[in-house]
C-alpha cells in the first residue's frame, strides 16, 4: 500500500539550502530521508527535526510522493538511483528542488507514468515565494505541500522555467551594465560617486514605478525633432569624452528600438542607426 501522506526525500548537499527547510509544516510531512551516506541522512533529519534516515532506497518503496533535493550536478545520479525503485511510476509524483533544473530533467520518470514537477525559491522575494511547475497533478501536490505552511506560491507553465531565469538574467546580467553606464555618465558630468549611485537609484525607481503602472506603454522613442537633436548632442559629447560609453549607449538604444519594434523613421539618430 502506498503512503500518500508523507514525503520521501532523496537528498545531497547542505540542508539550509533546501527549499522546504524554512517551512515547518511542510518539513513535518517528510518521512524517509536517503542521502549518499547514512550519517549524512541522519544529519539532515537532525537539522530538519523531522523524518527518519534510511540506509537503502528500497526503504522508500511504499511512498507516492518523492522529492529530490541536490546541487544540479548530482541530480542525474540520484534520479537514476530513485528511478530503479519502481518499474511503473503511475500514481506517483516526483518533485525536483534543484535551482535551474525543472520537470524536463525528470522525463525518465514521466515516461514510466509519474507526475513530475519542480519547486524553486525566488531568492529576492521577502517573504519568500516559491516557483512551481510541472504536470497538473505534480503542481497540485506541490501547492498543497507549500500552502500547508502558508507559503506564497507562483505557478508557471510546465517546463517553462527557462523564461523565469531569462527574466532574472535580464534584471541582473543585462541591467547592471546599464546602471553602471548611467553612473559613469554622471561621473563624467562631475557628480561624485557618493551622489551618483543614489541618483541612479532614484532614476531607476521612477522608471520602475512607471513600468509597474503601465508596462511597455511608458516607453517612448525620441522621435520628435527636438528629442532627436537633444540625443545627437548627448551622443556627440559622450563620443568625445568616452567612446566606449557612447558605443554602449548607441547599441542599447538600437536594441531597445528593435525590441519595441519601432519604425526606421523613429530611430534616434543617424549615428545610432549605423551598423556597429
Amino acid at each position: 500500500m502506498k503512503d500518500s501522506k508523507r514525503l520521501a526525500l532523496l537528498t545531497a548537499g547542505p540542508v539550509n539550502d533546501m527549499p522546504l527547510a524554512r517551512l515547518a509544516k511542510a518539513v513535518s510531512k517528510i518521512g524517509p530521508v536517503k542521502a549518499p551516506s547514512l550519517g549524512q541522512a541522519s544529519r539532515t533529519v537532525n537539522a530538519l527535526k523531522s523524518g527518519f534516515a534510511v540506509r537503502s532506497i528500497a526503504d522508500m518503496h511504499a511512498y507516492s510522493l518523492y522529492a529530490i533535493w541536490a546541487p544540479p550536478g548530482q541530480v542525474p545520479k540520484l534520479a537514476r538511483e530513485l528511478l530503479d525503485l519502481h518499474r511503473d511510476w503511475t500514481g506517483r509524483t516526483v518533485l525536483l528542488c534543484a535551482e535551474t533544473l525543472d520537470s524536463r530533467d525528470l522525463d525518465m520518470f514521466a515516461r514510466r507514468g509519474a507526475d513530475t514537477g519542480s519547486i524553486t525559491v525566488v531568492p529576492v522575494a521577502t517573504p519568500a515565494k516559491y516557483l512551481i511547475e510541472g504536470s497538473a497533478e505534480a503542481v497540485g501536490r506541490a501547492r498543497t505541500l507549500l500552502e500547508t505552511s502558508r507559503a506564497s506560491v507562483i505557478e508557471i507553465g510546465e517546463q517553462q522555467k527557462p523564461f523565469y531565469y531569462a527574466a532574472e538574467m535580464l534584471c541582473s546580467v543585462v541591467m547592471l551594465p546599464l546602471l553602471e553606464a548611467a553612473t559613469c555618465s554622471l561621473r563624467l558630468a562631475g557628480v561624485p560617486l557618493s551622489q551618483a549611485r543614489p541618483l541612479v537609484e532614484s532614476l531607476v525607481r521612477r522608471s520602475l514605478r512607471s513600468h509597474y503602472r503601465s508596462g511597455r506603454k511608458t516607453w517612448r522613442a525620441p522621435s520628435s525633432a527636438a528629442a532627436r537633436q537633444q540625443l545627437d548632442r548627448e551622443l556627440e559629447a559622450l563620443r568625445a569624452a568616452d567612446p566606449r560609453l557612447c558605443r554602449f549607449f548607441e547599441e542599447s538604444l538600437r536594441a531597445a528600438l528593435c525590441f519595441f519594434e519601432e519604425s526606421a523613421s523613429a530611430r534616434p539618430s543617424a549615428s545610432a542607426a549605423a551598423a556597429p
